[in-house]
């Protein structure tokens, strides 16, 4: 199917619940008979006071601008998490998001030379970013909404599968009236581009939180989006498919690190002191679209570590460093780096009857667990980092550079309703007052 009739089909679902009227107060029909053309006309008289709207980029003209979301006035509309009305009766599913998104790359689609001019004498790649339309306050620039890219995508682990709110255009972390502290897996989305390295740029890509000195370092910046079929690059029948690796091997880095805790090769090359299945697939829900990594749902956050059918233990080096009743692993004193995770949980001790002993319960645990010499029990969890590799065989000869993104599936938000550049813009205020 071609896009544009993609595109209809979905500009004709949202028509009837509220879109069609919406858009029409900007002077853009979406059942228009020759809908291509309606979306590619100027538009004479944007108006940037209807609510969500305020920060639709002032340089936007058109329902749908050739290779710029953020100029797309449809896009806009469809992915901005500001334009909500009570005259919206429902409300694009990610799939949805992605046919226009695609539609924005492919309505004029660019030859690879076309690409290239956009980069003189400079080498393409295909690299993967995690990606998320969003609102002018939380891009780099803060002058008007956009599409914002990462080469790194944090996905969250849960013990509830996801929860996608169309109003919101994003994923829920928590299970509504659950009283169990219950926590939703909250999926990253990817997408492939071909690329460019280029030296950082405060006022335009970023990086976000600009640091001296960036303005000499090479980032990878994206020019095009690559999706299946032959309307991304002309002269091109694409197919494209993202393939996720994934590893947790905190226990193994623990054995390493301390030697001598009971367990040595090889052993700890197998699962759980390390296993790369269990922590995130892609997801092949329709509704999803392509490129949604989904941490996998587990009964729990935190589980006993078991091996060869028995509970695993270690052997708590004696007069070890501590972190509280932790036990403290320092980092590496050249160059500070962290080969294994800064502390390990030690206060379940297994008694030679495979009892348990709650450490917790001792008048002073840190001092046992200082003291050492006992066996405690091991615990896991489904975190893991990793990469994300695009496949595009019809390209490779082309561009033959590959650049995976990183990927963390880590802990879950204790604070969701906290904007996490607010704290960090918050800390280096707080630290300068000090410093001052």
């Amino acid at each position: 199917m071609a896009l544009i009739d993609e595109v209809k089909q979905v500009c004709d679902r949202l028509a009837s619940v509220g879109w069609r009227d919406l858009l029409l107060q900007q002077g853009l029909d979406i059942t228009a008979t020759n809908l291509q053309q309606e979306l590619t006309k100027e538009l004479p008289a944007i108006n940037r006071q209807i609510v969500g709207f305020e920060d639709f980029a002032f340089e936007g003209k058109r329902g749908i601008e050739a290779g710029n979301p953020s100029r797309s006035l449809l896009f806009h509309a469809l992915a901005s998490p500001n334009v909500v009305s009570a005259n919206l009766g429902a409300y694009p599913t990610l799939a949805e998001l992605e046919i226009i998104e695609n539609f924005v790359y492919g309505v004029q689609p660019p030859s690879l030379q076309d690409l290239q001019v956009l980069a003189p004498r400079q080498p393409l790649a295909i690299a993967v970013f995690a990606s998320e339309y969003r609102p002018a306050s939380e891009t780099v620039h803060r002058q008007h909404a956009d599409l914002c890219f990462s080469r790194t995508g944090v996905a969250r682990v849960g013990t509830a599968k996801a929860l996608y709110n169309d109003k919101l255009r994003g994923f829920l972390p928590a299970v509504e009236g659950d009283l169990k502290e219950t926590f939703r897996v909250l999926p990253a989305r990817y997408s492939a581009y071909i690329a460019v390295q280029r030296t950082g740029n405060q006022d335009a890509f970023g990086p976000l939180r600009f640091q001296d000195e960036d303005d000499t370092r090479l980032f990878w910046v994206p020019l095009h989006k690559l999706f299946n079929g032959t309307e991304c690059i002309r002269g091109f029948d694409l197919q494209v498919a993202l393939n996720a690796h994934h590893v947790n091997q905190k226990l193994r880095r623990i054995h390493l690190a301390l030697k001598n805790t009971g367990w040595d090769e090889p052993d700890i090359s197998n699962p759980p002191f390390i296993f790369t299945e269990g922590i995130a697939e892609f997801t092949t829900a329709s509704e999803f679209g392509t490129g949604l990594l989904v941490p996998v749902v587990h009964p729990n956050l935190i589980e006993a570590a078991t091996y060869q059918g028995k509970l695993l233990t270690f052997k708590v080096p004696p007069n070890s460093p501590t972190l509280s009743s932790s036990l403290a692993i320092p980092a590496d004193k050249t160059t500070g780096a962290r080969h294994a995770p800064e502390y390990v949980h030690v206060r379940h001790k297994i008694l030679p009857n495979g009892q348990q002993e709650n450490l917790n319960d001792q008048k002073d645990v840190e001092a046992v667990v200082k003291a050492g010499g006992y066996d405690a029990q091991h615990y896991l969890d489904f975190t893991g980092d990793g990469s994300i590799e695009a496949i595009c065989p019809e390209l490779a000869v082309a561009i033959p550079r590959n650049v995976p993104a990183y990927s963390l599936v880590t802990a879950p938000d204790f604070f969701p309703s906290c904007d996490q550049r607010e704290l960090l813009e918050w800390t280096d205020r707080m630290d300068r007052a000090i410093s001052t």
